[in-house]
């Protein structure tokens, strides 16, 4: 069994991660320009709740390792295929889109920032209709300029939005700077995490469980 960590340009100068989870080897599989991160496994699955917390943490962490030195398109966990010839076949059908992804964010990394709930407090101690939907509309407009706001922080480039969420794509080296700006909004509910590959941007996502019933 095969465990996919996640694609990245192919360069023969970086380092591999230098455990996956459970401590297994990380390998590289390569088609031209692209290359794919994965570890070997007799079996794989099963174990307790606190044991697949671990394998999730020591997943992240193999992509990062991949993350600090270039840009990545990650598979979900766990991302499984039986076999090496599989994942090859894998590879020659959809490696053109993946790199085309990846030229595309290389040198780009994502910054996430979590919003506020978007109805007031005031919403849950009214009585009247009238008097909740009011609440609840001038709470809206208030995570609206919200929103315009925390988009200020990286004018001019690309964002996307979902559930309360907004992911800004920006160039590698100035994560500093844009936590600053958002620091200056002023705004202490808002929470910035990253960087993280830029996953929200990924035009191409196959899959990869399809791949076993194809």
């Amino acid at each position: 069994m095969l465990l996919l960590y996640c694609m990245a340009e192919a360069d023969a100068q970086a380092e591999l991660p230098p455990r996956g989870v459970r401590g297994a080897a990380v390998e590289a599989v390569t088609r031209g320009d692209l290359a794919c991160y994965f570890s070997r496994y007799d079996q794989f699955g099963g174990g307790s709740a606190e044991e697949l917390k671990r394998d999730a943490l020591d997943f992240h962490w193999a992509i990062h390792h991949v993350f600090q030195q270039r840009a990545v398109i990650p598979f979900r966990f766990p991302a499984m295929l039986a076999e090496i010839s599989t994942l090859e076949a894998f590879l020659d059908r959809h490696a053109p889109a993946y790199l085309a992804d990846l030229q595309r964010l290389r040198d780009l990394v994502q910054m996430e920032v979590r919003l506020p709930p978007p109805v007031a407090e005031a919403v849950a101690a009214t009585t009247s209709g009238t008097a909740y939907m009011k609440a609840k509309f001038d709470a809206a407009q208030k995570v609206v300029e919200l929103e315009n706001r925390v988009k200020s922080a990286a004018p001019g480039r690309e964002w996307r939005q979902r559930a309360g969420r907004f992911f800004a794509l920006i160039p590698r080296g100035e994560e500093a700077q844009f936590r600053e700006k958002i620091a200056a909004l002023g705004e202490a509910s808002l929470r910035v995490s990253g960087p993280w590959p830029p996953s929200e941007f990924v035009n191409c996502y196959p899959d990869v469980s399809l791949e076993q019933k194809q």
